[in-house]
């Protein structure tokens, strides 16, 4: 009997598609929590009965200090657009699934769309031959529901290949439609030793963005870079952007594109410099001001000071 349900749960797994799977570990992930909170509760309760006890100073500029310190940002640094293209070069294409997860990528760096968009577009909403997208929030999951048709952004020939080839694969081999899923769900299975692997995609999208993410998150640790997300990549399209020296109307253009009314949503949004580069820049500015290299001034401001010093001493 109890090799009869093993089997009927075998069975049963191999069926579910990714986002099942995803719910099923979600929800073991809960149990477990809610077992380990109830574990803890005493301890926090002692904690907290500590903590009423113990002297709190909530003065006004204490209380605007932790709330700047709470509500700080903590920038995450954007891959360059050299880094987008090595990962791309270094994922493989053999399946479909490979395609499919090569072409999120891919996608994602010339839309510059967030995650829950990508998850929910339909064939019907990408125009490749004019390059256009059509952001419709009746369908997709746009921030605010907003509705907008943006172009692809001119980050060079190899992402529009990937996703060329990946279209073709949906329409012409798996025979996909207009109102079919950009990037469909996948089929879980079990191979030759039971373990779970891809097996092929469904005919439905992803619910939530979770495995976009995931896809992200693979494919730049095997490049060995930073983790990153669909939403970084807006910031390297944006910094991208100041190496091309736009005229205001590409800049409004290039905004636009991001869906935003206002070029500054973009400049205060996304345009923030890494901390190298903020070096570099005032570093160099610093060279065209005086002529020297910035250890020189700290050299000629020494001897200033030594100079001041022996006309007091004197």
């Amino acid at each position: 009997m109890a090799v009869e349900v093993a089997n009927a749960y075998r069975v049963l797994l191999s069926a579910m598609s990714d986002e099942a799977l995803d719910d099923a570990r979600d929800a073991a992930i809960a149990d477990e929590n809610q077992k380990k909170a109830a574990q803890d509760e005493h301890h926090h309760s002692e904690q907290a009965e500590a903590d009423a006890r113990r002297p709190f100073n909530l003065t006004s500029a204490n209380a605007d200090q932790d709330r700047r310190i709470a509500g700080a940002r903590r920038d995450k640094p954007a891959p360059t657009l050299d880094d987008v293209k090595a990962v791309l070069a270094r994922m493989p294409c053999g399946s479909p699934v490979e395609k499919r997860d090569r072409a999120v990528i891919a996608f994602a760096i010339l839309s510059g769309a967030r995650d829950g968009a990508i998850a929910s577009f339909r064939l019907k909403h990408v125009d490749f031959a004019a390059r256009t997208i059509f952001q419709d929030g009746r369908d997709v999951k746009t921030k605010g529901r907003e509705t907008f048709t943006s172009s692809v952004f001119p980050v060079g020939p190899e992402p529009l290949a990937i996703v060329a080839d990946y279209l073709g694969m949906l329409t012409q081999e798996l025979g996909f439609g207009p109102d079919e899923p950009l990037f469909p769900s996948t089929v879980m299975g079990q191979d030759a030793d039971r373990n779970f692997v891809a097996q092929g995609l469904t005919r439905k999208p992803w619910s939530r963005a979770q495995p976009i993410c995931r896809i992200f998150a693979k494919a730049f640790a095997a490049a060995g870079l930073p983790a990153c997300n669909p939403h970084l990549l807006r910031k390297t399209l944006a910094l991208h952007a100041d190496t091309l020296n736009l005229t205001r109307e590409e800049e409004k253009a290039w905004s636009q594109n991001f869906g935003h009314e206002s070029v500054w949503t973009t400049r205060e949004s996304y345009r923030k410099l890494p901390g190298h580069r903020q070096t570099v820049i005032m570093r160099r500015r610093a060279e065209l001001g005086t002529g020297q290299r910035p250890e020189s001034d700290i050299a000629a401001m020494q001897a200033a000071l030594d100079r001041l010093k022996a006309s007091r001493a004197a």
